[in-house]
């Protein structure tokens, strides 16, 4: 059996060891991407049963253009037993890759984040989508809301599936036992969506020793310490230095959290989190040891992290407890066997 997965983000390490992962089960697999995505560069390389083909970008990256050239030339020489495009089925990508799985008799699948019941974005990509919503062999859904949303949109019941889009590698995220220099850590995009602001007032005013781990965006933290964007494989070491991983996204501009891997991560480093119920998180991480407080919400944020930093032993044990929740729930090896039993290629 071969696989073949593609899509925008596997220009990032995280989504690209999903096809490694299930090479090492026995599925021959195939992942291509860009070549360049934003500050992502990718080169093309091999392992055992695992090939990654970065190809070139037709046009300006844009989530909404996303071409790639050599594409239909990749399939046909790869000739794989499924198609799974990792792209929201509103975008011309999408179109590309349903053309071309018909053309080569190919079975087609793609995978949705998008959470908002209402969310449209009119015109031909409307199309688009409902045009991929009809011919697609099956769905994955990265959350229960997608599949409400995909549903409400006329998508066949029994084409559904709901699985994370990915899984974490449970050996580069882990406790290193290092001295713990700040009290709290963030890591991810810099935008206001992600509770930015609420979280430096927060640590200003308790006078945290805090650490900000990220870029791509607009907000710049003026208290703390912060480390600019950084490759995916250090930051295991900058949040272990950490006690507390914090997530607090809200709904700033009209934002969704769809899944949020920064909070698994943290607890893979055996770190206790503390994330905002905005968007699905509530429904991704029910029954994990993470402590889910109402977005927007300051004063319990506080309460929170000084329960936390009061209570060491604590802090210990739900570090453990997250660490095992996301073995069993997310791990490599969990998500891609449970996406090739989807598949039917196992």
């Amino acid at each position: 059996m071969k696989l073949l997965i593609t899509g925008h983000s596997v220009s990032h390490y995280r989504q690209r060891m999903l096809g490694e992962a299930t090479a090492k089960l026995g599925v021959r697999t195939i992942v291509v991407g860009p070549q360049q995505w934003g500050d992502e560069r990718n080169e093309s390389y091999r392992k055992k049963n695992f090939t990654f083909r970065a190809l070139p970008v037709a046009g300006a990256p844009s989530f909404y253009s996303f071409l790639l050239k050599n594409l239909l030339r990749t399939l046909s020489a790869f000739r794989p037993a499924v198609i799974y495009c990792q792209e929201e089925p509103f975008t011309l990508f999408t179109r590309e890759c349903m053309t071309y799985a018909k053309d080569l008799r190919c079975p087609f699948w793609f995978f949705t984040w998008e959470n908002k019941a209402d969310f449209r974005l009119g015109g031909e990509l409307d199309k688009i989508e409902q045009e991929a919503i009809r011919v697609a062999d099956g769905i994955i859904c990265g959350n229960n809301l997608a599949k409400e949303r995909m549903l409400k949109l006329g998508a066949d019941k029994s084409k559904l599936f709901v699985l994370f889009q990915t899984g974490l590698d449970v050996e580069l995220f882990k406790n290193l036992n290092k001295d713990k220099i700040f009290d709290i850590v963030y890591h991810g995009r810099m935008v206001r969506e992600k509770g930015l602001p609420f979280l430096e007032s927060v640590a200003k005013e308790l006078e945290l020793k805090m650490l900000w781990v990220g870029g791509r965006g607009q907000y710049h933290p003026r208290y703390g310490e912060h480390v600019e964007w950084t490759p995916y494989e250090e930051i295991p070491e900058l949040i272990n230095s950490a006690k507390i991983g914090v997530q607090i996204p809200f709904s700033y501009n009209n934002f969704y959290e769809q899944l949020n891997f920064a909070m698994p991560e943290c607890c893979l480093a055996e770190l206790p989190v503390i994330a905002s119920d905005n968007g699905s998180i509530p429904e991704n991480y029910s029954g994990s040891p993470m402590k889910i407080i109402p977005q927007a919400n300051p004063d319990r944020l506080k309460e929170e992290i000084e329960t936390l930093l009061e209570d060491e032993p604590n802090r210990i044990k739900l570090g453990k407890e997250g660490r095992a929740w996301v073995i069993e729930h997310l791990s490599l090896d969990t998500i891609a066997k449970k996406l090739l039993k989807i598949l039917e290629l196992t």
